[in-house]
This record gives C-alpha cells, structure tokens and sequence, in this order.
C-alpha cells in the first residue's frame, strides 16, 4: 500500500487537516524535478521543496505541542481531585460525583494519549519517507541536514513526556476505580457533570486550550458545590479548595 493512502487512512479524523501534508510534498518533488531540468541551480529550484517540508514540519509539532499542553492541564487537573477525594469518605454525596466524573476524563484523557502517539508516529514516518524519496529522485543526499532541523522538535524526539503522562493517567485510573467500585449503584450513574464532562471533550478535539480551562474550571466550582452541599447535610464544614 501506498504511504499517502496509509496517512489518510490511519490519521484521526478530527485531526485530519494538522498531519504532514504528504501528498503535497509528493507534488513538490514533482515541481522540482520539472524545474531542474530547466535550470543549473539545483538551490534555487529545489528551495520550495524545503520551505513547504518546513511548514508541515512546524504544523505538525505545534499541534503536538498544543495537546500535549492540554493532557497536562487535565492530568493534573484529575490528580488534583484525586488528592482531595482521598480525604473524603466514598459514602459521601460529592463522592459519588466526583469519582465518577473523574474516571469518565481519564478515560478519555488515556485515550486521546495513544491517538497522539499514534499521529507521532504517522508523522515521523511520512517525513523520512518523503525525504528518502526526495533523494532517490534528485540524487541528492539530505537526510542529515533534515535530521539536525528535527532536533527540539518534541514530536519527533521519543516521545518520553507522553508516554509517562500515559502511565500517570492509567494509574489515576486505577485510583478512581478503586474509589468507584465501593459507591452505591446509583451513586455510579449520578449525571450531574455529563453536560462539562461532553463540552470538555469537544474543547480538547477543537485544540481551544482557552476554552478547555474555562469548563475545567467550571468543573471545579461543580464539585465544590457538591461538596458544600453534602458537608451542610452531614453538619460539617466544607473543605475550601484553592485555585
């Protein structure tokens, strides 16, 4: 199977448009190699071939980039939580929204991880194909100039930050599963967040870091009315969290 047909049909469909543009860089080698048989530079017309392997380069780490800001601003959102659920009782009201809450954005979190590792892996695959190409049909050898411009590009290193995000997350997972398993059955199904919990996922699939805060932060002020509301039942005082 062709490379540009395994991009398009491996890639995530809502990231669909922020994957190196393979096929337009197919394109570009084909404009080169037209020009260099009408020219002696071989700089000059092979020069838009590497201004657009740049571009797609750069649009593709800054996405990274950008999710893999958003992954941590969720996972220490949840991590925060957790902390504050291992000092409430799992009888208690805002328990059986909490827990559950937050094991729904780990989930979600754990899997948009492996799609990102996933579209790293596209990624570095479709720029050393289309490179290897370059030279085959230029003669050219340019793989290590290519090589030294990928270095502090975080989507093409090993991807270590993302991938001990991956294991924070999952062992929050198993955190919250311990603390949902001992809930009431009715208390496992409590809706109140499902309306943020939806609009958070829609924030993360947009890359809208912005957004994504502000309905965190909505989250936030959700449990802590849960938890004033529970504390005036039980005749204590709720526990103030700082942002």
């Amino acid at each position: 199977m062709k490379f540009g047909k395994t991009i398009r049909d491996q890639s995530y469909g809502p990231w669909a448009t922020k994957y190196v543009d393979y096929k337009a860089l197919k394109r570009s080698i084909k404009s080169c190699l037209h020009a260099l048989q009408h020219s002696d530079s071989s700089s000059t017309v092979t020069a838009p071939f590497f201004f657009q392997l740049d571009r797609q380069i750069n649009k593709a780490n800054a996405f990274y980039e950008r999710k893999m800001t958003q992954f941590r601003l969720i996972c220490d959102m949840v991590r925060s939580r957790c902390e504050e659920l291992s000092t409430v009782n799992t009888a208690n009201a805002a328990s059986s929204v909490i827990a559950p809450t937050l094991l729904r954005q780990v989930r979600s979190l754990i899997q948009e991880i492996r799609l990102l590792l996933e579209y790293s892996t596209l990624n570095k695959e479709a720029v050393r194909k289309i490179i290897k190409k370059y030279d085959k049909r230029t003669g050219h050898t340019t793989y290590p100039y290519i090589q030294d411009k990928l270095v502090g590009k975080v989507l093409f290193g090993d991807n270590s930050e993302l991938h001990a995000l991956e294991r924070a997350s999952r062992q929050l997972q198993l955190e919250l599963q311990e603390v949902v398993v001992q809930l009431p059955l009715l208390a496992r199904t409590d809706m109140l967040s499902v309306a943020l919990n939806q609009a958070i996922g829609v924030y993360v699939d947009s890359d809208d870091s912005e957004q994504l805060a502000i309905c965190l932060a909505q989250e936030l002020r959700v449990i802590q009315r849960s938890q004033a509301a529970s504390a005036s039942h039980s005749g204590h005082s709720p526990t103030t969290t700082t942002t």
